[in-house]
């Protein structure tokens, strides 16, 4: 579940060449989403880089360390607090201070979606596999959403891509999941995670 731009913040984001700190990313949600203390305890640096290459950031349960293990996997319930992880790739340079903002607003969906903040189904399939496509799924849904609202200024065409990219992967796989144990779920399903087409055009406007 979790291996996520205005010109004021610009100069804070890229203050630096390698990007912003644990601290910047803080400020940044502040500013987005003031009401994420109710869904996120900490946002702390990562222990290693060795991390998958497309892993930015994750979410674990208060004072985790690793969201591949286990033992940190993000708690689930009404109220529930968990963490946020950031890894030294989400700070690379040449990244849009929109990136910033969505790999932060990623998590913060997480988080609150975990927490039971908003009415997305929760759901546990016994299957990790599915379980961490369909979680994957309605957070970059979300993203994609956001940015075609202008919620994250200076995204660049690239940026957007490569969360356009990450959602039609997991929605594909979940939807195929889904067609094959239980296809008369997916009509459920469905409404959480719209068809990717419905992006297209953003795409196509941004190239």
């Amino acid at each position: 579940m979790g291996a996520v731009f205005l010109a004021a913040l610009a100069s804070a984001t890229l203050a630096s060449a390698s990007g912003p700190g644990t601290d910047d990313f803080e400020s940044i949600l502040g500013r987005i989403r003031p009401d994420y203390r109710s869904f996120i305890g900490a946002i702390r640096p990562g222990r290693t880089h060795l991390h998958p290459a497309t892993l930015y950031m994750g979410l674990v349960r208060p004072g985790g360390q690793d969201p591949s293990l286990k033992d940190d996997t993000p708690l689930v319930g009404h109220g529930i607090l968990n963490d946020v992880i950031v890894y030294a790739d989400s700070r690379e340079a040449g990244r849009s201070a929109g990136w910033a903002m969505l790999l932060i607003d990623h998590e913060y969906f997480h988080a609150r979606h975990l927490s039971r903040g908003d009415k997305t189904p929760v759901p546990s399939f016994g299957d990790p596999e599915a379980s961490r496509h369909y979680f994957e799924a309605v957070a970059c849904g979300y993203n994609l959403a956001q940015a075609d609202e202008d919620e994250y200024p200076t995204l660049t065409h690239a940026d957007y891509r490569e969360a356009f990219r990450n959602y039609s992967l997991h929605f594909e796989a979940f939807r195929d999941y889904i067609l094959m144990r239980d296809r008369p779920a997916w009509a459920h399903y469905r409404r959480f995670l719209p068809d990717p087409s419905t992006f297209d055009q953003e795409l196509i406007a941004r190239n």
